[in-house]
């Protein structure tokens, strides 16, 4: 504002007609109450000019109040060009409002500190780019010039990499449909925890599963939606992928529980989101051929004991807990009273409602006692850490209310 003034104000105007244009412009009330303690005096628009800038326009408040709104900001991601060029053009109007300041400004912009805490904002990779950037500089101690010089240089570098790299029609319109399957999962509703009908009985609670791209009967996407997750490349799919062949059982399982992948076609999605139709060869379940001897594993997990007579329940192998919180606190469940009904039985029970759950399960007594049966069925129960519990049990139909 005070070059502003300075620029536009009439050479030959009075004290007083600079003083009127001033007060017009201050919209801050502290501001305007400090020009009114000076209407009275000699020259009111020099020595209201002069209390602004010593409350407002010292240069390290001006620098400490950009900072601080830099600092307030989101952190920098890396590989977001955009995010990066906003910091970088606050950081050079920073360093050109400290220039306009003259020597204190000059002071402003030699402090070091400044440089150290917008570093914070940045991630690790354009941090030793900074390094390697003032490095051939000798500059022991890097200004908010130096700071702002390389952040434009890495912008300029990062813009120019990112026009040159190019993606195949092929393989970005499979990433759309990826992201979209995942993004419809996401926001999936879910029925409560109760029974055992299949999906396809479900009402209008379940969303209606995502598409997969075409396979054959050996498992082999057609070549013409061909994706390979291991490779990420479309040039194959996972069961032609000759380097994910070299690897052995225990290689594979590890690839899939690090990297959140699919147990039945490798993809990223969850295995009890699959809809994958191809059937493996060895053993005519639902996952590739390539995946036979993960999936063979997983399989043994379940107990030798456990019968198609059995009921969802208690045919885990194994149980993990998670540990108990320091603190005093509790976790309360959504429990509703139903009646459940099969023809002329009926059976009072409690049902525990849970939101993360697709599928409804009931215990074996309940289904016992209404004379429930159904058709033998393996469930795969997959978890929040991706592991894969194969269930054996019949799927039963009733209502409830």
């Amino acid at each position: 504002m005070k070059i502003v003034l300075e620029n536009i104000l009439p050479g030959d105007a009075t004290k007083r007609f600079q003083f009127q244009i001033l007060t017009d412009h201050l919209k801050h009330e502290e501001a305007s109450l400090v020009a009114d303690s000076y209407c009275n005096s000699r020259q009111p628009y020099t020595d209201t000019m002069l209390a602004l800038t010593k409350i407002y326009g010292q240069p390290h408040k001006l620098a400490v109040q950009c900072i601080t709104e830099l600092m307030d900001g989101p952190d920098v991601r890396s590989g977001d060009v955009k995010a990066l060029r906003l910091f970088a053009l606050h950081v050079r109007s920073l360093v050109g409002v400290l220039e306009q300041l003259g020597r204190r400004g000059h002071v402003e912009l030699q402090c070091g500190s400044h440089v150290s805490r917008l570093l914070g904002k940045l991630p690790h990779d354009l941090t030793v780019s900074f390094k390697r950037f003032i490095h051939p500089m000798r500059v022991a101690i890097p200004t908010l010039t130096d700071f702002a010089d390389c952040l434009e240089y890495e912008l300029e570098v990062q813009e120019d990499s990112g026009k040159s790299v190019s993606y195949s029609k092929m393989e970005s319109s499979i990433r759309n449909k990826e992201n979209r399957r995942d993004s419809k999962h996401v926001n999936k509703t879910t029925t409560v925890l109760l029974g055992t009908e299949k999906a396809a009985e479900t009402h209008a609670l379940a969303s209606p599963p995502a598409l997969e791209p075409p396979a054959n009967s050996h498992g082999v996407i057609d070549r013409r939606n061909a994706y390979c997750p291991y490779c990420d490349n479309t040039n194959h799919d996972l069961n032609s992928c000759d380097n994910f062949k070299q690897l052995n059982r225990e290689q594979k399982d590890s690839w899939i529980r690090s990297n959140n992948r699919c147990w039945h076609c490798g993809r990223g999605h969850q295995a009890s989101k699959c809809t994958l139709k191809a059937s493996c060869k060895m053993c005519n379940r639902k996952y590739l051929l390539v995946l036979h001897e993960v999936n063979e594993r997983a399989e043994g997990k379940a107990p030798a004991t456990a019968t198609a007579e059995n009921c969802l329940v208690n045919t885990a192998s194994e149980l993990r807990y998670v540990n108990r919180p320091s603190y005093d606190c509790k976790v309360l469940l959504k429990i509703s009273k139903i009646i459940i009904r099969n023809g002329n039985r009926t059976l009072e029970a409690y049902a525990v409602l849970d939101d993360g759950s697709q599928r409804t399960l009931l215990l074996h007594a309940a289904a016992k006692k209404l004379g429930l049966k159904g058709k033998a069925e393996d469930l795969a129960l997959s978890t929040v850490r991706q592991e894969l519990q194969l269930l054996h049990g019949p799927a039963v139909s009733f209502t409830i209310c």
